[in-house]
């Protein structure tokens, strides 16, 4: 790498604002407890996917690309359904949760979704009209994404209510 592109990257990563590494914190956090075995309340599978869900809304609503955007989701949502019906869960109906194993797919997939959105905040920031041109990529990586965690906690939530 030359001085130049050390110079930009260092300007796109200090520049940002504080609550910026706060939320990167979080899914850090977020993403490092679903590494390991965890109980889970059963309303509490659907954070990630309303958060991620209200982050992409500009794409949902807007007439632009919607089918793709909503083909997107629901290739993640499948994708999701699936890894959550594969998944070994225990059921625990008294507190309404599930126990999870641990796994790092959440981490991987919570850390790119902060790396894309960070990349197209930095671009919209400083270079809009490339940012408007692949506006693209942010939009249906940010729908499979939503889709993923949509489809495998309503996979979790079909799973607790059919138990037996």
């Amino acid at each position: 790498m030359n001085k130049i592109s050390l110079d930009i990257m260092f300007n796109a990563i200090a520049g940002a604002p504080l609550w910026v590494w706060g939320i990167l914190a979080y899914l850090l956090f977020v993403g490092i407890k679903a590494t390991r075995t965890r109980i889970v309340y059963i309303p509490k599978l659907f954070i990630i996917p309303i958060v991620f869900i209200a982050l992409n809304y500009k794409n949902l609503i807007s007439g632009e690309n919607i089918i793709k955007t909503l083909g997107f989701m629901m290739i993640g949502f499948i994708i999701g359904f699936v890894d959550g019906n594969i998944t070994s869960i225990k059921i625990i109906k008294d507190i309404k949760a599930i126990e999870l194993p641990g796994n790092y797919s959440t981490i991987v997939i919570l850390i790119l979704f902060f790396i894309i959105k960070y990349i197209f905040g930095y671009l919209h920031a400083v270079h809009p009209s490339i940012a408007i041109q692949y506006a693209f990529i942010d939009a249906y990586v940010s729908a499979l994404f939503s889709g993923l965690f949509l489809g495998r906690a309503l996979c979790y939530l079909y799973r607790f209510d059919n138990e037996k």
